[in-house]
C-alpha cells in the first residue's frame, strides 16, 4: 500500500483513521517537519548541474529514506525486492551495480546472477541533449557486448505500469541462465561484481 502524505493535516488524518499507527506517525512528522521550506533550503546536498540525487533521502537532504518512496527509481527497486528479495540477504536484486572495473558503468537495480539489469530513463536526465542520448547507446551496446539484457524503464512506466514491468522482467529472470557471482559492497551502498579470475 502507498500513501502520499504531504502535510500535517494528511498524517492527522490518517492517523484518526488508524491507517497509520503512533509510531510510524511520528518518524513521518519528523520528515515532514525537516521538508519545511524555510528550514530545509540550506541542508539540500549542493550538486553539480544535471546531477540526481541518488536516493530518496539524499533528494530531501535527511539520513533515512521518505516513507513511502516518491521517486521512481525507489518505487521500482523496493518492488523488486518485494518480489525476488535483496542479494545480500540470500535474494536476487541489488541497488545501484557497477558491473565492469573500469568502465564507470552502473544500472540502477539488477539482477547480477542473470545478467539482468534495469536503467531507470526520466528525460532530465537521458536524452535531452545529444551528448546524453549518445552516452546512453554507447552504455546499451557495452553491456550487450557482455551479455547483459538491458530494461531502459520510464518514470511514467514505473508509476502507472509497474506491474507489467515486474512481469516482464520476471519473464526474462526465467529464460536467462543463472550464474553464480560474487558482489563486494561500494561506499554509499553500491556494489561491484568480483570477478574471481581477476580479484
Amino acid at each position: 500500500m502507498s500513501l502520499r502524505i504531504k502535510s500535517a493535516s494528511d498524517l492527522k488524518r490518517l492517523t484518526d483513521e488508524k491507517t497509520v499507527g503512533a509510531r510510524a506517525a511520528s518518524r513521518i512528522k519528523t520528515e515532514l517537519q525537516s521538508l519545511d521550506p524555510d528550514k530545509s533550503k540550506d541542508r539540500l546536498p549542493r550538486r553539480g548541474k544535471g546531477k540526481r540525487p541518488q536516493t530518496e533521502a539524499e533528494l530531501h537532504g535527511l539520513e533515512c529514506c521518505v516513507v513511502p518512496p516518491v521517486m521512481p527509481a525507489d518505487i521500482l527497486y523496493q518492488a523488486m525486492v518485494r518480489r525476488w528479495g535483496r542479494f545480500h540477504n540470500g535474494g536476487e536484486v541489488v541497488w545501484e551495480l557497477q558491473p565492469f572495473t573500469g568502465s564507470g558503468y552502473r544500472l540502477d537495480a539488477a539482477v547480477p546472477r542473470r545478467l539482468i539489469g534495469v536503467e531507470l530513463d526520466g528525460w532530465q536526465f537521458h536524452g535531452r541533449t545529444l551528448d546524453g542520448f549518445k552516452k546512453d547507446r554507447q552504455k546499451q551496446l557495452e553491456f550487450c557486448r557482455r551479455g547483459w539484457l538491458l530494461f531502459r524503464v520510464s518514470n511514467e512506466q514505473v508509476r502507472n505500469d509497474l506491474d507489467n514491468v515486474l512481469d516482464a522482467i520476471g519473464e526474462a529472470i526465467e529464460r536467462q541462465v543463472r550464474r553464480e557471482t560474487v558482489l563486494m559492497t561500494l561506499p554509499k551502498g553500491w556494489s561491484r561484481i568480483v570477478d574471481p579470475n581477476n580479484p
